[in-house]
């Protein structure tokens, strides 16, 4: 019956989907507002969806809107957002918003619904619905594409198709149920110019690839530029066309090299919009693997190998992400300890009560004696159970940072576990970060056994006028484990403070943490190591033991170095890299306290922290070498 629940829900997404959403529109007549909405009809597997609405403010005073989207919730709320809100101070004149959707889906109400000094509107098909999916990084589903309008979509499509291995038609299992054969990659043109492209690198979040001209984007605005920046350096790959094209500064490579890695992403610039370059861009798609076979949003270590685990619904898997990332062992549960209170109880009620009440001549008491023990036995073991573990949570984050000095950039991956006896009510994060809840998923089979139930409910998200998130209602379930995949990048001004004009270097530390250990390589290579250094304490660097000196190749950048460290599930594992990996005028920071680059969901709450950190810093050339 649930089963049968499931694909007719599926099925309603899918449907609601191919009719498109149609958008509206809403006035508050008195009040002179309008409000469009802009709905985009395209499926994603991971990242935000961008909801955008224009509102015309025709008064001559601001105007404070509030959207609620969808205006009510699904009546099935396992695994999904059952609304979110956010609020605008519009002035007069007309301004584009945008709200994000956390990758989780919306049930299936498109309804919004605005409310302004007390009125209220709606627009019955104000949003797209857009992901659906409850395995929502991606992993075996087509790579999504973003195209400028001025890229022609059907040759994009055909060049896929003409370059894909012909697999004799074999269907591949890519989702919870849905096949796909030799599917890559699904476009979507935009409807609007560059320069009306949204400005927050979360709303491109849920593509895997741009694929734009350069002359569109030396003309886009500068924020537009800087949205997209960020949305490379978190892992996306941008593809320019044709000529006109100036990178930001920090993107600068060998005039040879078509291909730049720039944070965890990729740009690569083609001279024209030939066969030739739509062949390359399908084999960038990975258009060229017969399986389909291909990978997710960067995910910080543990939960990488927990997503390629778990997130294969045709296998059979009897562990969950805890076991990939633990934030709690065994059940803590003291069973010893209960069994004595049950025995204690059997013998208490049953023998002793009865011999003391036929002593008294009263047996009839038994009827309410009975009752009574029962109901003090009960609270006994509740009590023993609950306090074993006490009311703190249990919070385990690790992270990497690149940070770009020069630029003052810092791209994070981070990994976050929560275990809390009673749930929390809120969880707060950044307005720049990606936050992918992870959840596991078990289809019906064909011998019994059902889904995984989701231990949460009432799922909201709330805006705030600042632009933080904050994650209302039961995300976290109380006891059971909840994990996060976190993507984000934003401007930061810390920095590890370098003074060359010695035999050997001295640094302050600016990075706001404790470092616990610290390798710098001077523009030269040479290698420069401490350890246990402090927020703003100055400390004179010792050469590495040996002379090493880093290693000069093709591969060796900050990027890569950074890559090494997220495949790496544990502390343990990381010790293994040889402090060699630093590229020169960069250097490698090991934390074992919270960074500050990666924000405490449960901030303001006493917890359990156990964390661990990294930071791959980006030096600017020294203006007086020693």
């Amino acid at each position: 019956m649930r089963f049968g629940a499931v694909i007719w829900i599926s099925l309603m997404w899918a449907g609601s989907l191919y009719a498109g959403a149609s958008g509206g529109a809403a006035t508050f007549s008195k009040l002179k507002l309008h409000i469009e909405s802009h709905p985009v009809n395209s499926g994603i597997y991971h990242g935000y969806t961008a909801h955008r609405f224009t509102v015309h403010n025709s008064a001559s005073e601001k105007k404070r809107v509030t959207f609620t989207l969808p205006s009510r919730g699904s009546s099935s709320e396992d695994f999904n957002i059952r609304n979110i809100t956010r609020s605008f101070t519009i002035s007069p004149g007309s301004q584009t918003v945008t709200i994000l959707q956390p990758p989780l889906p919306m049930g299936w109400h498109e309804e919004v619904k605005i409310t302004c000094e007390g009125q209220q509107r709606s627009i019955p098909r104000g949003i797209a619905l857009r992901m659906s999916e409850i395995l929502n990084c991606g992993l075996h589903r087509p790579r999504v594409v973003f195209l400028s309008r001025s890229i022609n979509q059907t040759t994009m499509e055909n060049a896929i198709k003409a370059y894909a291995p012909k697999g004799g038609g074999t269907h591949h299992y890519h989702g919870h149920g849905t096949p796909h054969s030799d599917v890559h990659a699904e476009f979507l043109s935009s409807g609007e110019d560059l320069p009306k492209w949204p400005r927050h690198w979360l709303a491109y979040s849920c593509y895997d690839m741009i694929i734009l001209r350069g002359t569109e984007w030396n003309r886009a605005p500068s924020d537009i530029r800087s949205a997209i920046g960020r949305w490379v350096l978190c892992g996306g790959k941008l593809a320019i066309i044709g000529s006109g094209y100036t990178p930001p500064s920090g993107w600068e490579e060998p005039d040879d090299e078509a291909l730049r890695n720039i944070g965890m992403g990729e740009v690569k610039e083609y001279d024209s919009d030939s066969e030739n370059t739509f062949k390359e861009i399908a084999v960038w798609l990975g258009a060229d693997d017969l399986e389909n076979n291909q990978g997710t949003i960067p995910i910080f270590g543990g939960l990488q190998k927990g997503v390629d685990a778990l997130h294969h619904t045709w296998n059979h898997n009897d562990r969950d992400f805890n076991s990939y990332f633990p934030v709690i062992g065994e059940a803590r549960t003291p069973v010893r300890l209960i069994i004595i209170v049950l025995t204690f109880f059997v013998l208490l009620a049953g023998p002793v009560n009865l011999l003391v009440l036929n002593n008294k001549g009263k047996r009839a008491w038994f009827l309410w004696t009975l009752p009574v023990i029962s109901f003090a036995t009960s609270a006994v073991v509740f009590v023993v159970s609950f306090f074993s573990e006490g009311f703190t949570p249990r919070l385990k984050t690790q992270s990497l940072t690149l940070l770009n000095q020069i630029e003052q950039e810092a791209t994070t991956l981070g990994a976050i576990a929560v275990y809390a006896p009673v749930a929390p009510s809120k969880l707060s994060f950044s307005g720049q970060t990606e936050i992918t809840p992870l959840f596991q998923w078990r289809e019906p089979s064909l011998f019994g056994g059902s889904r995984q139930r989701d231990s949460g409910s009432n799922r909201k998200v709330e805006w705030s006028a600042g632009g933080e998130q904050r994650l209302t209602g039961k995300w976290i379930g109380s006891r059971v484990p909840a994990h996060f995949a976190v993507r984000k990048s934003e401007h930061r001004e810390e920095r590890l403070q370098v003074d060359w004009s010695g035999a050997e270097p001295e640094i302050i530390n600016g990075l706001g943490c404790r470092i616990t250990r610290l390798y710098l390589s001077s523009p030269e290579g040479k290698l420069y190591e401490g350890t246990e250094i402090g927020p703003g304490k100055n400390t004179l660097l010792k050469p590495v033991a040996g002379g090493l000196k880093s290693k000069t190749s093709k591969d060796s950048s900050a990027a890569s170095l950074a890559i090494q460290i997220v495949d790496l599930a544990d502390q343990d594992s990381v010790d293994t890299i040889s402090p060699e990996k630093v590229p020169p005028n960069c250097y490698w920071a090991q934390l074992s306290e919270p960074s500050p680059f990666l924000e405490n969901p449960l901030k303001g709450r006493n917890s359990r922290h156990q964390t661990s950190g990294h930071i791959i810093g980006i030096l600017a050339q020294p203006e007086d070498l020693p």
